[in-house]
């Protein structure tokens, strides 16, 4: 349901119990993105997810700058899986874009296991 939280920095500041400039040096670094209302920028369901997960990051000791290597990742990754699913999803055809979109979902599912996967296997010298 993105989309149905609607809440200004200040707001999203209070949720997550920080101070404005942490939500913004978040949007600063492309981890939280606000949305345009008329005059006013809002941060949806989705921003306010991000920012939950970033702040919890934050106090376990890693910095904003240290977090765009989630979002660099993550850009990649897209870029990678549009090229693959890019030609059936303008098709046209409906049970293309249905079936890329399937699959979409299965590859970051897989794609996210494999990561965790990965990782910690990574790490397994610091569980000594």
């Amino acid at each position: 349901m993105v989309g149905s939280v609607s809440m200004t920095l200040e707001e999203l500041a209070a949720t997550l119990g920080v101070v404005p400039d942490v939500v913004a040096r978040l949007e600063h670094h492309g981890l939280v993105v606000a949305q345009s209302a008329g005059r006013t920028r809002v941060y949806d369901e989705s921003a306010l997810l991000a920012a939950r997960l970033a702040v919890r990051l934050l106090s376990l000791g890693l910095d904003v700058r240290h977090l765009r290597m989630y979002l660099i990742a993550a850009q990649r990754e897209a870029g990678v899986l549009e090229q693959l699913l890019v030609a059936r999803v303008a098709s046209g055809d409906s049970a293309s874009r249905e079936s890329a979109q399937h699959d979409l979902e299965e590859v970051v599912e897989a794609g996210s296991q494999l990561h965790h996967l990965l990782l910690r296997r990574s790490l397994t010298g610091l569980n000594r």
